[in-house]
């Protein structure tokens, strides 16, 4: 009985270490993305967006959307996470990262959502709150 608790154990230190590089792979992605964001590069975003989100966001609506983040928000300084999760679903493996990030005009929560298929995170899905976003 012993050995199959530290069997289930060992199973489970495994999967969760899976996990974790997942999660850093995923913040590597944000990484980058904060960088095309700055650079203006709304195309390499979405080249690096998963087949899920060019089917909801076209590459027009993407320009936009980040064009107005970027007139709205301005440069990017600086970011807090406040969570990490790993949900598994028929869709595939989605790694979601949530921030508290500072912008030159203001504050917003920020949640990324990251498909990752074997070990290579995809943008699945952004999305920013902030009251920022609503100034003219």
């Amino acid at each position: 009985m012993g050995r199959i608790v530290a069997l289930v154990i060992c199973l489970v230190l495994t999967a969760c270490g899976g996990m974790s590089e997942d999660a850093s792979a995923a913040r590597v992605s944000v990484s980058d993305f904060r960088s095309y964001v700055s650079s203006g590069d709304h195309g390499a975003i979405y080249a690096m967006s998963d087949p899920l989100y060019r089917k909801t966001v076209t590459r027009q609506q993407h320009d936009k959307l980040f064009s107005l983040l970027k007139k709205r928000m301005g440069d990017f300084d600086a970011a807090t996470e406040t969570g990490w999760k790993v949900n598994y679903t028929t869709e595939g493996e989605f790694v979601v990262l949530t921030y508290n990030a500072r912008f030159s005009k203001g504050e917003g929560a920020e949640t990324f959502t990251w498909k990752v298929t074997e070990g290579k995170p995809t943008l699945a899905g952004y999305n920013i709150n902030s009251p920022a976003l609503l100034a003219e």
